[in-house]
């Protein structure tokens, strides 16, 4: 199922939001976890999905602000 999450940008402060097959209990994982956990815990998340839940970043944003 796909879930709609929101991260503020760590490159601009902005909130920015991704849609991603997540469930709730992995969404409430993401705010108490780790970084390396959070890396090796949705490895079946894209590199971008997966930095978007550690920056907010989306890749679009990063590559506007290079």
């Amino acid at each position: 199922m796909l879930h709609k999450i929101y991260r503020k940008s760590k490159l601009t402060g902005n909130i920015n939001s991704m849609e991603l097959p997540l469930s709730n209990f992995q969404i409430d994982m993401t705010n108490c976890k780790t970084d390396d956990d959070l890396r090796n815990e949705f490895q079946f998340l894209n590199y971008s999905e997966r930095q978007f839940l550690l920056t907010g970043i989306t890749l679009q944003e990063q590559k506007e602000n290079k």
